[in-house]
């Protein structure tokens, strides 16, 4: 679960993993487990997004290819470092008049 190798107790029910918790192991993870191996059976119970999906005006979703889908973020994240130049530019502006 984690590059420690930290000792830890699976509860389940049946087949499904329902939480993780450290087990006492004072060489190695005294009575610790991170955030990552605690929750990293979640990644197996919960189904993730495989395609780009882009928000619709009626509220529906529209599958994207990804290469439309990075044009997209291009285009905003651009968009927002045009916005940050233009702040730091008028605050170095201010800066320089008082």
């Amino acid at each position: 679960m984690d590059g420690l190798g930290s000792a830890i107790q699976i509860d389940t029910r049946g087949s499904e993993i329902m939480r993780i918790l450290p087990r006492i192991h004072e060489e190695i993870n005294e009575e610790w487990i991170g955030d990552k191996s605690r929750h990293a059976f979640d990644g197996l119970k919960f189904q993730r997004l495989t395609t780009p999906l882009q928000r619709a005006a009626d509220n529906t979703f529209k599958e994207l290819s990804w290469q439309e889908a990075l044009e997209i973020v291009a285009k905003e994240l651009n968009s927002v470092r045009l916005f940050l130049f233009f702040i730091s530019l008028t605050s170095s502006i201010v800066g320089f008049w008082r």
